[in-house]
């Protein structure tokens, strides 16, 4: 079997959605066979200092990001025009 990880999770930390805890994360995490995850919150990095944590823990390494809303495009919380149309940070 290939590895595999998770590169956008949403913790509990996340302003718009996911549900996790960062403990509960890190422990799935190993359970499943991985020994790293990558999280990427929406709008801020709340959680990761606990999360860190959590993933020292348990021997797992951790990939940090945020998914950040530019600006709301008619209703659409998270997009934005750009010089190449409409855009979305990486991870959302």
């Amino acid at each position: 079997m290939r590895p595999f990880v998770h590169l956008a999770v949403r913790t509990a930390y996340s302003l718009r959605d996911g549900a996790i805890r960062p403990e509960s994360l890190a422990a799935a995490v190993v359970n499943r066979g991985m020994d790293v995850v990558g999280v990427a919150d929406h709008d801020g990095l709340y959680g990761a200092v606990r999360l860190a944590r959590a993933c020292a823990r348990h021997g797992v390494r951790p990939i940090l990001g945020a998914s950040l809303a530019l600006a709301e495009e008619r209703g659409r919380p998270g997009w934005a025009h750009g010089r190449h149309g409409r855009v979305r940070p990486a991870g959302a």
